[in-house]
Formats: structure tokens, C-alpha cells, sequence
């Protein structure tokens, strides 16, 4: 995955410097890195129409992607604000989206304070509220652990603003002074280096009815802004596990054992960052040619990517032996990585996400939509995007063009009388997305079993990506494709590959 951009931020920051990265890591610093890659990310998820240097998100993905192989604290050092920032795109006023943007040029984050200490787990369940009063709007409660919290001159606090379930809440810009006076406490960067994080206390804040963002019509919006933000933050976060992939399989290249167990350990290891990278990068484009559909597409990178993750490491420390639980880059990348499994959306929470995009494609009356030009662009590398717009995400959708294309690729594949590999491919994959829509259709089942049955579709969607992409010719070796396919489909079906010799030898990563 390179793009222009990202060709020149490579050849700006130079080699990977694992000294540098074991300095920064002792003294809890980004330092120089983070300024040097900074200027490419603050506005790289704002589109150009906003006043940002969005091209592409997959160009966004591949810029995040060479900051984080070299450490992956540079993005929460430099792209923090993603959260808030778009969530204001998406639903704010004029005002309040120039004003968020322009921050963001600055290098300033625009805090997100949603968690409460006893209500963590579940937002809707937090008490921090916008309450009318005869002076006006006054904002009372508590935040926890923000982010960037000590720093920042403005955050973005949701709020309950009144009624019940997710329309009872709104999300309000606090400023300073009203946010540096909230600051209770300010806590060390547990974590990524480079984040530190405060709880705020809220006591009779006076907020103006401008500040709800969206004005008086986002009264009530707050949820659902905060969903559809985070369903490109998904797809952007997944650049921390593919630059931590790319470390840990050079890593383990340079230092690890020889021979064929570890020469097949290190090809089924690539074999899961290409499953993982394909995934996010078709994810990236179609949050431009289907920007409607990405609530499942959202939350089946995001799991993927993180379980990918820990995949390439668990076989690249088994190639390093001992040396991969030593103090070094390998290690701090591993625990980096594991960090971002977290954020944004926890794992469980990413699942209940899942199930119930899979519930609506499998429940929905209509029946699959032909997708078109619009799964072709987003599965064909190199083709041109339409604009992204970030107000065309929507809180959920009956369509998913990655798997409701499947039985067109099937009789395409047919028709043309070539490619039996793929065939078999694109054949297996969609009879497994058929059974899966088949089971999670059916009325009753357990959280555990909604969870279980979302995991197996997050890699069948991974794996509907690999078939679209290999079937499109704009990814090569298609060897690799294929063997990508077959690592997630194994991973659908609750097992991990044995590394053997069909693997493709052809990842420079795993070249000896």
C-alpha cells in the first residue's frame, strides 16, 4: 500500500530507527518523530471541501500507516482529535466545523469526553447532563480519563439533554476557560507514550445553546454522531496494527531463527498482514463509494485488523524465540498494538456493533441490492473515488455490497471459464456468508452466541474483500490473495492455519 504522499513522508522520517524508538519509549516521549509526521496527519481525515488535505482515506491509512511501523504512538500524538472532529463534520454548524478544522491545523486535539468512571462500559448509562436552569444551559457531572485532557483547549462532552435511550443525549463544545477550570485531575499516559489523559468535573457550567453541536437540531443527535464518527475512526485506527505488523515481521526477518519452521512461521505471519491490509484499505474506500453501508464494514476491519494483529506477533515471536519478551522494539510495538485493540471501541462492544449490522442484512425484507460501480471502485486498487463525504455515513443500513456482491462474482467467474482457484474461493466464501446470515437470523440467541457469530462475519467479510480484490486484478501476487482468503475463512471456522509450504513466498517482509 504507497501512495505519493506516503512515498515522501517514508523517505522524510528515513529508516526505521529502533534505538530512537527505545530512547522515546524510556523517556515517554514522541518526540521529533511526531513532529516531522504531524503536519501530514492533522488534516488527512478532513476532506478538502472542510479545509483539509484529504485526498483518499486510503492515502490517510497509507501516511498513519508509515508513521506507525516506526512507532505507533505518532497517531494518537498527531490524529487524537479524529473522533470529535468528525462527528462535527458530520453534524455540526458552519461555524462549529471551521472552527474544529482549524484547531486541527493548528496541531490542536479537540478532546472527546464520553466515559464516566461507574458507567465506562456503557455510555448510555452516564449522568454527565445539559440542564435547563433560570440563568440558562448549565452542564453538570463528571468525565473520565479523557484524552489529551491536560493539553486541550476544547472538548466535545456528551451530554444528557433529556428523554430516554440514545436520543437522550447531546454532544456540546466546552471551551476554555470552562474546560481548564474543570480539570480535577491529570493523569499519566498509561499506554501509548504521548497521551495523557485528565477527569473533568463539571459543576454548573454555563453553556450557550450554540454550543450543543448542530445547534438547536442536534438537541438529541448526540449518540448517533458519536456512532457514525467512529465508524471512520475504525477504519483509520487499523493503520496502528498494519505499521505494527510491518515491524514485527522486519524484526523478526533480521533477528529471528532460520530455517523452514521459521521461514513458513514468518510466510503464514505475512500471510495474515496482507489478509489484514487488504481488508483495511478496501474498508478506507468504500467509506467513499458506499458511505452509508460502513456501520458492518466499520466494525469487521476493526476486529480483523486487531486479531490479525496478534496473529503476525504470536508467529513472529515464535520465530524470535526469547528475545521477543527482551526490552526492545519488537516488544514495545507488541504492547502498543495490543493498546489499540481498545480504543475507539472495545472489543466487546465492537461485537454487539457487529451482530446487529448482521441481524438487519439477514432480517431485511428486500433482499440484497446489486452493488454495482460502487463495490467495483472500492475493490480495485488504483480506480478513482468520488469525494468523501463524511455526512453520507449513516447509523445503519440493509446493505453491504462486499457480501452482497459475492453471487455476482460467483456466476461471473462461472461464466468467464477461467481462474478454477478463485472460483472455489468466491464459491466457499459465499456459502458460508449464506450460512452465517442463515444462523444469526434466527430469534433468541444468547449475547455469546450473537458474539461468536460476529467474529465468523468479520472474517467472512475480510475474506469477501480478498475474493472482490483478486477477482478486480489490482492486487498482485494473486497467490497471496488466495492463501489470505483461506487464513480467514480458517479463522471463521474457529482455527489458525499450520504453516506449510503453499503460503506465498513472495512478501518482502519474509524474503531471507
Amino acid at each position: 500500500m504507497a501512495t505519493l504522499l506516503a512515498d515522501d513522508l517514508e523517505r522524510r522520517l528515513g529508516p526505521p530507527d529502533d534505538e530512537a524508538l527505545r530512547r522515546r519509549d524510556e523517556q515517554g516521549t514522541v518526540t521529533a518523530l511526531a513532529a516531522a509526521a504531524g503536519p501530514d496527519l492533522r488534516l488527512s481525515f478532513v476532506p478538502a471541501a472542510a479545509g483539509g488535505t484529504l485526498a483518499s482515506l486510503e492515502e490517510t491509512l497509507a501516511l498513519a500507516r508509515a508513521a506507525a511501523r516506526r512507532d505507533a504512538t505518532v497517531m494518537p500524538a498527531t490524529m487524537f482529535g479524529i473522533t470529535a472532529t468528525t462527528a462535527v463534520l458530520i453534524g455540526g454548524t458552519a461555524a462549529q466545523r471551521a472552527e474544529v478544522v482549524d484547531l486541527a491545523g493548528a496541531g490542536r486535539t479537540v478532546a472527546f469526553a464520553v466515559s464516566e468512571r461507574d458507567h465506562d462500559a456503557d455510555p448510555l448509562a452516564g449522568t454527565c447532563a445539559l440542564v435547563d436552569t433560570p440563568d440558562g444551559p448549565v452542564l453538570r457531572g463528571r468525565k473520565w480519563r479523557v484524552g489529551t485532557g491536560p493539553h486541550t483547549t476544547a472538548a466535545l462532552v456528551l451530554a444528557r439533554t433529556g428523554g430516554r435511550g440514545p436520543a437522550a443525549f447531546s454532544l456540546v463544545v466546552v471551551r476554555d476557560p470552562a474546560l481548564r477550570a474543570a480539570r480535577v485531575a491529570d493523569r499519566g499516559a498509561d499506554g501509548w507514550r504521548g497521551v495523557a489523559f485528565a477527569d473533568l468535573a463539571f459543576d454548573d457550567v454555563a453553556v450557550s445553546p450554540d454550543d450543543v453541536v448542530g445547534g438547536p437540531d442536534g438537541v438529541g443527535r448526540g449518540i448517533e454522531l458519536m456512532l457514525r464518527a467512529m465508524q471512520v475512526v475504525r477504519v483509520t485506527s487499523t493503520a496502528a496494527g498494519l505499521g505494527a505488523m510491518d515491524l514485527a515481521l522486519r524484526v523478526a526477518r533480521e533477528d529471528g531463527a532460520a530455517g523452514p519452521v521459521a521461514t513458513a512461521e514468518l510466510e503464514a505471519a505475512a500471510v495474515a498482514a496482507t489478509a489484514a491490509e487488504v481488508h483495511a484499505r478496501v474498508a478506507a474506500r468504500a467509506l467513499h463509494t458506499a458511505p452509508g453501508q460502513q456501520a458492518l464494514g466499520s466494525s469487521a476491519v476493526k476486529w480483523v485488523v486487531t486479531e490479525l494483529t496478534d496473529e503476525v506477533f504470536d508467529r513472529a515471536a515464535d520465530v524470535l524465540g526469547f528475545s521477543a519478551v527482551l526490552a526492545g522494539p519488537f516488544a514495545i510495538a507488541r504492547r502498543d498494538a495490543a493498546l489499540a485493540r481498545y480504543v475507539d471501541t472495545d472489543p466487546h462492544a465492537n461485537l454487539d456493533l457487529l451482530a446487529a449490522a448482521l441481524r438487519r442484512l439477514a432480517l431485511r425484507p428486500t433482499g440484497p441490492r446489486n452493488p454495482g460501480e460502487e463495490l467495483a471502485a472500492a475493490v480495485t486498487f488504483g480506480a478513482a473515488l468520488p469525494a468523501f463525504d463524511p455526512a453520507g455515513t449513516a447509523l445503519a443500513g440493509r446493505d453491504e455490497m462486499l457480501l452482497d456482491g459475492l453471487p455476482a462474482l460467483v456466476d461471473a467467474l462461472r461464466a468467464g471459464g477461467g481462474d478454477p482457484e478463485l472460483l472455489a474461493r468466491a464459491e466457499a466464501t459465499d456459502a458460508d456468508v449464506r450460512a452465517l446470515l442463515a444462523a444469526i437470523a434466527v430469534p433468541g440467541l444468547a449475547p455469546p452466541q450473537l458474539a461468536t457469530l460476529a467474529a465468523r462475519g468479520a472474517f467472512l467479510h475480510a475474506a469477501a474483500a480478498c475474493v472482490h480484490v483478486a477477482a478486480s486484478g489490482s492486487h498482485e501476487p494473486r497467490a497471496r490473495l488466495l492463501a489470505a482468503t483461506d487464513l480467514l475463512r480458517a479463522r471463521a471456522a474457529g482455527t489458525r492455519r499450520t504453516p506449510d509450504a503453499s503460503h506465498d513466498r513472495t512478501h518482502p517482509e519474509v524474503t531471507r
